[in-house]
């Protein structure tokens, strides 16, 4: 690992002891402070998980663009400074829309910091480095409220000044040892080089690559096409006229591309311009998404999202079936201490011994893990079972969560990494957003019986996703397919109104 990784991931522990103070006392400060009703409370903290969805892809296509430095500096600086000022908003709505745009810069730099952190390791270690960051971001998290706790019973606007004073200290380190990395465009055959860093940074010098036109496998190589493939040098120029299109999403397979009449755009009336002005927006925002044709990024994402489901209950409707069933308990504390706990011992080393197996089966077993737990916490009685349950679970977090993260930034095609970990983490922050209603309407419906029995069938239903369809074939994940040499002028690899990689 480089020295600018390492200083990547001592900044994001330092923003995660932050966050560890802040997280777990908004709601009583809302309280305790403004005087606010637990309604009004879920309302600002829906709202600003809603910015926080908002935010991802527009930053994401930002740091494609710009590369993924200034991102982050200036979401993480922008970040200390609104919430800094939460603290000391005079009114509760003026604490909403503070807390709102820090939680938007947040989440907005976090897929650039993942892009960034896969630039500077070697692609065969990327799953390594993002272990380290889940290690050190879990355990920075584990730490805070326990300081925080101390800090609050002084006074408890100075957890917003703490937080602010992390994520101020992270955007310094990043701006002073972080090199601003750009991943080389497409057919150039070099890896990512420094941007606009002068001589003398910690920058890795560029080196020749595998050849380009052969677009990777997640620790494979691709096999030669076969004979008749129109894949090949013959269909290269037509492949290119359709790839624009595809990556819009206006053709794919079973997309007869339509050919509009010239007169289509002169037709009568107001509808027909309305109408046009609707096509040119969602084609606007499809192009902040990587190509919908690329099946094998959608699968990987959509089956994170379902994943993400399970877990978000372990936060959220799991404490209400305890109460429901056993009454108060004393001890759901120690589910998470137990989580944080495994995560900081076993994520590195368990990382490091399971890159020598194939992706596939690691995603499909991690999926089946989070379904063994939910059944395991439908039986359970306490205490020792819900331990076990929450052990399980905990392994299949290990396993899952650097591999994603790895997967994305090996399916990306050159200059749209930050597209492709914006779009993996919206979905995935997804299922943060919408389990706990959808846990809590099951709850509510069926009890925990329907409730637990709905996450193992998720679960299940997850590893058909990974190990089926695009990401079952031999267990790599592929970036769509590339010509070489540059993109035509103003349209980088990622499609038509994209802005070309500089």
């Amino acid at each position: 690992m480089t020295p600018a990784f390492w200083a990547l991931a001592a900044g994001r522990f330092i923003s995660a002891l932050g966050d560890g103070f802040f997280f777990p006392f908004i709601a009583v400060f809302l309280q305790r402070v403004h005087g606010l009703p637990p309604e009004q409370v879920g309302l600002i903290m829906s709202t600003a998980g809603l910015f926080s969805l908002v935010a991802r892809m527009p930053a994401g296509w930002l740091a494609d663009r710009l590369g993924f430095k200034p991102v982050v500096v200036a979401g993480l600086a922008g970040a200390g400074v609104a919430v800094t000022l939460a603290g000391w908003a005079p009114g509760p709505w003026t604490f909403a829309f503070c807390y709102a745009l820090m939680s938007a810069m947040v989440w907005g730099s976090f897929p650039a910091l993942l892009h960034g952190a896969g630039l500077m390791v070697p692609p065969r270690r990327r799953e390594e480095a993002y272990s380290i960051m889940n290690l050190l971001s879990n355990a920075g998290i584990a730490i805070g409220p326990v300081l925080g706790t101390y800090v609050v019973q002084r006074d408890i606007r100075l957890i917003f000044l703490l937080d602010g004073l992390s994520f101020l200290a992270f955007s310094a380190i990043v701006a002073r040892w972080v090199p601003a990395l750009r991943e080389a465009a497409a057919g150039t055959g070099t890896r990512p080089v420094p941007a606009t860093e002068p001589p003398g940074t910690n920058a890795a010098p560029a080196e020749p690559a595998p050849a380009p036109a052969r677009p990777d496998r997640l620790g494979e190589a691709e096999p030669a096409p076969a004979r008749g493939d129109p894949r090949g040098a013959v269909g290269a120029a037509s492949e290119r006229a359709v790839a624009t299109r595809t990556q819009m999403g206006l053709t794919g397979p079973g997309r007869p591309e339509a050919v509009e009449p010239p007169s289509a755009s002169r037709s009568s009336g107001r509808t027909d311009g309305g109408t046009g002005l609707s096509r040119r927006v969602l084609r606007g925002f499809l192009a902040f998404f990587p190509p919908l044709s690329h099946t094998a990024f959608w699968q990987l994402a959509a089956g994170a999202l379902v994943m993400n489901l399970i877990y978000s209950q372990m936060g959220s409707n799991l404490p209400l079936d305890l109460n429901q069933r056993f009454g108060e308990v004393s001890w759901y504390g120690w589910l998470w201490t137990l989580n944080g706990a495994m995560i900081a011992l076993l994520q590195y080393p368990a990382t490091r011994w399971l890159q020598r197996y194939s992706p596939r089966p690691r995603r499909v077993l991690a999926a089946l893990l989070y379904a063994v737990a939910a059944l395991l916490i439908l039986v359970a009685e306490p205490v020792a079972l819900f331990l076990v349950a929450f052990a399980v679970l905990t392994v299949g977090e290990i396993m899952f969560t650097p591999l994603l993260q790895a997967g994305v930034a090996a399916m990306a095609p050159p200059g749209q990494g930050g597209r492709y970990q914006a779009a993996a983490s919206l979905l995935f922050g997804m299922g943060w957003t919408l389990g706990p209603a959808i846990g809590g309407a099951l709850l509510g419906k069926g009890g925990p019986e329907l409730l637990w029995s709905a996450m193992a069938a998720l679960g299940v239903l997850a590893a058909a996703v990974f190990g089926l369809g695009a990401l079952g074939a031999g267990g790599g994940a592929r970036r769509p397919r590339i010509t070489c040499g540059p993109a035509p002028a103003g349209r980088a690899a990622g499609g038509a109104g994209a802005p070309a990689a500089r």
